[in-house]
């Protein structure tokens, strides 16, 4: 419940997120997520990006490994999806790639604009 924010209710398919979002921010839909694909492909989904947001409407971002079970036969018989949260990471990433508060003045060409005599 602390990393959906909810209690996905019975029934729900897929995530019990309230919100889906891609990697670029897009919004996608519960049958577009990395469970659903995988299982609906069989095929198992690694190193997918994406993030939620809860009903309090804060985010986070995760990997996703949606892994299918197999019977010997090929036959889907379930899955598991394993999520790693690296919300940390993406606020590191957005920090070193935002502009640098100006801590001093521009330099000047002009040695007595500047000050400095």
């Amino acid at each position: 419940m602390t990393l959906w924010g909810r209690r996905p209710e019975p029934g729900e398919k897929w995530c019990g997120s309230h919100k889906l979002f891609d990697r670029d921010g897009a919004s996608i839909t519960h049958d577009e997520c990395p469970m659903a694909v995988a299982i609906r492909e069989n095929l198992a989904i690694r190193d997918v990006e994406a993030s939620a947001e809860r009903p309090d409407r804060t985010r986070f971002s995760f990997l996703a490994y949606a892994t299918p079970f197999r019977q010997e036969s090929g036959e889907l018989v379930g899955a598991m999806n394993a999520m790693v949260d690296i919300t940390g990471r993406k606020q590191a990433e957005a920090a070193l790639l935002s502009p640098a508060p100006a801590r001093w003045p521009r330099p000047s060409h002009d040695r007595h604009a500047s000050g400095f005599d």
